[in-house]
């Protein structure tokens, strides 16, 4: 192997470890940051007709104050929100996953958060910039929207205690 060849092969080897070491990091993070008590300051419910390519939104709603809480643990998450006069409660196993996404000129960070079978959120931290996650305040947590027919698409803003 040439001493070109080899210094290619190297400085690949070093992006790669250096992208795995990132998306290891931005995930340590981010469940560092989730661990804690979270104040549901603000329930975003899109109600519609949704198809996979779209939606077509019938009404929504927005209803703001203290409307519940999240309690994260390391492997536990407890919660309780009321959204349009229903009770949401639990105490279950949550898992945080991260993907790296190139977006254009850039690769963006997107954070999905499982609670078992109940919630499946994608998450964004603060403002959403570079290391948002890491102690971040203030979080949304976006339900996956539904793949066709009539549903609601929940959006929570949520602040850490």
């Amino acid at each position: 192997m040439s001493l070109k060849n080899s210094i290619l092969t190297f400085l690949i080897f070093v992006v790669t470890c250096m992208h795995f070491t990132s998306c290891v990091d931005d995930e340590l993070q981010a469940e560092d940051s989730l661990e804690g008590v979270w104040n549901v300051t603000e329930i975003f419910s899109l109600y519609g007709e949704f198809f996979p390519t779209g939606f077509n939104p019938s009404s929504n709603l927005t209803e703001e104050g203290a409307l519940g809480y999240f309690n994260f643990n390391e492997n536990n998450v407890a919660y309780s929100f009321t959204r349009n006069d229903t009770l949401y409660s639990g105490n279950m196993d949550w898992n945080l996953d991260v993907e790296k996404r190139r977006t254009g000129f850039v690769t963006e960070t997107f954070y999905k958060l499982t609670l078992e079978d109940e919630f499946i959120f994608d998450v964004v931290f603060d403002d959403s910039t570079n290391n948002s996650e890491n102690n971040a305040r203030f979080a949304v947590f976006t339900s996956e929207a539904p793949t066709s027919g009539h549903g609601v698409l929940i959006s929570l803003s949520i602040e850490k205690e």
